[in-house]
């Protein structure tokens, strides 16, 4: 009987729209900063999952937008051609 009201749960919960596994684009990150962090991209049927190693990487590359940090806490990134076409210079 224990195992039936599990099962059951588990299908509430798998089919419950705020399960961000429910989408089906979602990426869900994990202990965001830590040395632990991990990522996960769910696209379409395909998981795809990154762990942090906890080694400050390095590499050569280019500047692809800007994030802002807005006053509730919550963070936004513009790509660098939304930049570019709006002129922004400055925070939003």
């Amino acid at each position: 009987m224990f195992l039936v009201i599990i099962a059951m749960l588990m299908v509430v919960i798998a089919h419950n729209p705020l399960n961000p596994y429910a989408q089906d684009k979602v990426v869900v990150v994990e202990n965001p900063g830590e040395a632990d962090m991990r990522i996960t991209i769910k696209d379409g049927q395909e998981l795809t999952r990154y762990e942090s190693s906890g080694e400050v990487g390095q590499g050569e590359g280019s500047r692809a937008g800007i994030t802002y940090r807005l006053d509730d806490g919550r963070m936004i990134y513009v790509p660098e051609d939304y930049v570019d076409a709006m002129g922004a210079q400055e925070p939003l």
